[in-house]
């Protein structure tokens, strides 16, 4: 009953994960996901109301990419979460999770801690009797993801504290995607989904008190394939990775709520998409802020005895 919790909450790491160092991922508006009705061009007699309406959104498409590239541009921020999590086979309720952690966009580092608490009460174990911390922490670095979860550590039997999943390992691609998933946290994380803007779909919903900051409400859609071929020509590994990340999140497109800061930075993101049938099925809301932007960051991975490589587990090694 508890393993499609799990692999939930695999997909649900990337929400908490820092960006790239540089912003290449995010474009122009004028790069967005183009809309499909440009196929088929313009009716001649298109009405002014209709290209007003396209220019309103195209400024408001500029307007959120500009944010997303003044976030990251700013160097590093703190990172809060909320995910809640519903329809999850054997679960009668919601369960709502929450994390903390530091984001260097200037890096490409990221840093979080998630509490597991209502999730798992006991934590699962194979040891009765054996109390195990409730909470999950994750260090993104150069493409990898380091997990520290003692509750799944204990469940595979592995002995040191750090699991090291890395998304350009066949071993992980060759049934293994849940939990390779994770993996695609630097690229996949939310602001990155932003260059997957469809023009036309951005709209301005108005100012919105966001825990005592003002903010504008921006909404779009996102194409999640294109975000993932975004860019400067990403690696087939960066590409194929990301591509399992999107199967992960049981959506093609995905609309996402930015809610932007008097600095025109992202300062609120929200996004809801349903988990794919492998992980067991449900949906999930992710509401994730930033705050503090230019915050002094020191992330440094684990030690190379103090992790395991999932790959190698997993592939017999």
């Amino acid at each position: 009953m508890r393993r499609p919790l799990l692999l939930a909450l695999l997909v649900l790491l990337p929400a908490c994960g820092g960006d790239r160092a540089a912003d290449p991922l995010i474009p122009a508006a004028s790069e967005a996901s183009p809309d499909p009705a440009d196929a088929h061009g313009a009716g001649a007699g298109a009405g002014a109301g209709a290209a007003a309406g396209a220019g309103a959104s195209n400024a408001v498409e500029e307007r959120l990419l500009a944010a997303a590239r003044a976030t990251t541009d700013a160097g590093s921020a703190r990172t809060t979460l909320v995910a809640t999590l519903t329809d999850l086979p054997g679960r009668p309720g919601p369960v709502t999770l929450t994390g903390s952690g530091t984001a260097d966009f200037a890096g490409g580092r990221m840093h979080s801690n998630i509490d597991l608490s209502e999730a798992f009460d006991p934590p699962p174990t194979k040891q009765p009797g054996r109390e195990l911390p409730s909470s999950w922490e994750t260090i993104s670095a150069d493409g990898v993801v380091y997990l520290r979860a003692a509750m799944l550590s204990d469940l595979l039997g592995i002995e040191t504290p750090w699991l090291r999943i890395d998304p350009s390992s066949e071993r992980l691609a060759d049934g293994l995607s849940p939990l390779g998933r994770v993996a695609a946290s630097d690229g996949g994380a939310p602001l990155a989904l932003l260059a997957g803007l469809e023009r036309g779909s951005a709209t301005d919903l108005g100012t919105e008190d966001v825990r005592g900051t003002a903010t504008t409400h921006l909404r779009a859609t996102v194409d999640l394939l294109a975000a993932v071929h975004a860019g400067d020509d990403p690696s087939e590994a960066e590409a194929r990775t990301l591509e399992r990340f999107v199967d992960g999140l049981g959506a093609r497109a995905l609309t996402v709520d930015a809610f932007l800061d008097g600095d025109d930075r992202v300062h609120r993101l929200v996004y809801s998409h349903d988990l794919a049938p492998e992980t067991g099925g449900g949906s999930q809301r992710v509401e994730l802020e930033y705050t503090d932007f230019g915050t002094p960051v020191d992330i440094t991975v684990p030690a190379s005895d103090q992790v395991s490589d999932l790959g190698e587990i997993f592939g017999g090694h």
